[in-house]
């Protein structure tokens, strides 16, 4: 993470009214978090994001030193900060380690359990072995923290997908689906319905035969609401076109072309990878070469 600038010392003596202007009102601590969830709330690209994260962690750090500081709430604000900047680095296929140490730390030093279980989130998705048990009990059980545990749940709906697990990813699975209908400014932007539905879909295809059919249909209506529901769409998109790859490899084409330009836009490495390795898996057709073209281009 780069060191603050001399104008970023200058503007935390402003916000916090240490003396760098005479009589300015300083801005309070609520103030700098609402700056921490407008950048969880996701909406620009992650080097943007990445770059105003920097400058708050560096302002709410600077700021904790001033006398009589509110150090809990500023070490919440910088525990988001950190956290927004970790995930704009793994999108732009960037170190996230140096984000996730701040994020950690600082919430920890806050006390904030549904902080730390993000921050346990991105560890998850960096491979660490039993990450999102943890952040599930983190998480806590308030209903402000619904949100959080629907996106947990869903992710683990994945994991045990992917193992095999069919019983264990149905449950997590429906159990995210109860908990994803109250959202939280201080949860960094995800769409539960995503995970969920990609869950499903990999059930569809290693579940019992006769419990298949019925998988497909589920996942497919809750992909559909989420690419409705997400301003990143790729996953979503892209899980649906697995689905349809048999019956329609046209279709599927079609929505992996979808799913890659949204890749692009939103700059995500991974949902590009992803893409890549779904397209791999269908017939050769022509839209498939269609396909091809776009993925080269």
């Amino acid at each position: 993470m780069e060191q603050p600038t001399r104008r970023t010392v200058l503007a935390a003596g402003i916000l916090m009214g240490v003396g760098v202007v005479p009589g300015m009102k300083p801005l309070a601590a609520d103030t700098l978090h609402r700056r921490a969830q407008a950048l969880a709330a996701g909406g620009e690209q992650p080097a943007h994001l990445a770059r105003k994260a920097t400058n708050l962690l560096h302002l709410t750090t600077l700021a904790t030193a001033v006398p009589y500081a509110a150090t809990q709430s500023l070490h919440r604000t910088a525990a988001l900060a950190a956290l927004v900047g970790a995930q704009a680095s793994s999108r732009l296929h960037r170190p996230p380690a140096a984000f996730l140490a701040l994020a950690h730390g600082h919430a920890h030093a806050a006390g904030d359990g549904p902080l730390r279980a993000q921050a346990l989130m991105l560890d998850a998705e960096a491979g660490q072995d039993g990450a999102l048990a943890a952040a599930l009990c983190f998480a806590g059980s308030s209903r402000s923290s619904a949100t959080l545990r629907a996106s947990i749940r869903g992710r683990l709906a994945v994991s045990y997908a992917e193992r095999g697990d069919v019983h264990g990813s149905r449950l997590e699975a429906a159990a995210a689906r109860v908990d994803s209908d109250a959202p939280s400014p201080d949860v960094l932007a995800d769409n539960a319905a995503s995970w969920v539905g990609s869950a499903l879909a990999r059930l569809a295809r290693i579940a019992d035969p006769d419990q298949r059919p019925a998988l497909a249909v589920e996942a497919h209506d809750v992909l559909t609401i989420a690419v409705k529901s997400t301003a990143r769409p790729s996953g979503a998109l892209t899980d649906l076109a697995l689905l349809r790859a048999r019956l329609d490899p046209d279709d599927a084409a079609s929505l992996l072309t979808d799913a890659y330009l949204a890749a692009v836009r939103d700059v995500s490495h991974r949902s590009r990878l992803y893409v890549r390795a779904a397209a791999s898996t269908l017939p050769p057709c022509a839209s498939t070469s269609a396909l091809q073209d776009v993925l080269r281009g």
